[in-house]
């Protein structure tokens, strides 16, 4: 049985946004949405990725509208969540002045986690692939420069939306939401050498 995490707006995207979920029995093929919402309330929620934590616990991160990228806590398997306190990414350095967003959590085996998430400048505005680390997957220190830039062929606008997995060859390959100079939009990808 699968559990997907999505946000859900009741009508155009100046709306609140807030977190809902759909089950799958047949690996993936076919969804119910489940009743009511994972995350809500006064916010404003997109962009859900969920950790595992042991036990029943599970940990949501998403981006906030206004705020940056928060988390939720969830002790039941993640049927339902509470925001925790606190901001985990805020925008405010060069390359996220104007939001972060879109982030995507990996474990480092006895490390801590990394997180990647998509920063957005306002002057010009533009969009690349940002990193952070953490020991406790709550207080997550900001690399200095950006993993993923814009600037290629294909990204020259934009990079955003990061999703990691790992190859069957063992390496990690990330897809990215990305954009040339004439507003044609592609996934990418990328992988550490």
């Amino acid at each position: 049985r699968l559990r997907m995490y999505y946000e859900c707006s009741q009508g155009p995207m100046s709306l609140p946004a807030t977190i809902r979920s759909a089950i799958s029995e047949d690996g993936g093929l076919t969804w119910t949405m489940e009743a009511g919402e994972r995350l809500g309330g006064t916010g404003s929620y997109c962009s859900p990725r969920v950790i595992f934590l042991g036990d029943e616990r599970c940990r949501l991160y998403c981006g906030a509208r206004g705020q940056g990228i928060v988390s939720a806590l969830s002790t039941d398997g993640g049927s339902t969540f509470q925001l925790e306190a606190g901001v985990r990414i805020a925008p405010g350095s060069r390359f996220d002045t104007m939001t972060a967003f879109a982030p995507e959590v990996l474990r480092i085996a006895g490390a801590g986690y990394r997180m990647y998430y998509a920063g957005w400048s306002k002057d010009p505005v533009r969009g690349q692939i940002l990193s952070a680390v953490s020991e406790d997957g709550l207080v997550w220190n900001k690399d200095s420069e950006p993993c993923v830039a814009f600037g290629g062929r294909w990204d020259r606008v934009k990079c955003s939306e990061p999703c990691v997995m790992r190859s069957p060859d063992g390496r990690y390959r990330m897809l990215y939401e990305a954009s040339d100079e004439a507003g044609v939009w592609r996934i990418l990808s990328a992988t550490v050498a």
